[in-house]
């Protein structure tokens, strides 16, 4: 049985492999505990919160959802930050890009880590 993986799951699964020039173009088998854990993988990515990431716009003070759609993206984030208070959206956001910043430029890839954090312990009813 052959398991067909994404270049997305494949790199979150696979640490990088050097490649042997003598090897031939032989595709690699997954081992039955392998092709288990991505099951557990792709059911756990199904139902993950639709976060999308932020953005910073000239690395200063501005940072906004990287989404075409605004308010869906507000709306998105806050649910995966388990609230609907605007004032408690934007607070924590705002605390989060001044602890992710370094002199006055906030690091857009800290404060997107520091959401996943608090999205993936999946917070229900605060504030």
């Amino acid at each position: 049985m052959s398991v067909e993986l994404t270049d997305s799951e494949m790199r979150d699964l696979s640490p990088p492999k050097k490649s042997d020039p003598d090897a031939g173009e032989q595709k690699y088998e997954p081992t039955e505990r392998e092709k288990t854990a991505l099951d557990r993988y792709r059911a756990q990515k199904a139902t993950a919160p639709a976060a999308p990431r932020m953005e910073v716009i000239d690395g200063k003070k501005k940072v906004t959802p990287d989404h075409p759609d605004q308010p869906l993206a507000s709306a998105l984030l806050r649910e995966a930050l388990g609230t609907v208070s605007v004032d408690f959206w934007n607070g924590l956001l705002s605390q989060l890009a001044n602890a992710g910043s370094h002199r006055r430029q906030i690091d857009e890839d800290a404060l997107n880590f520091m959401l996943s954090v608090i999205t993936g312990i999946k917070p229900k009813g605060s504030a």
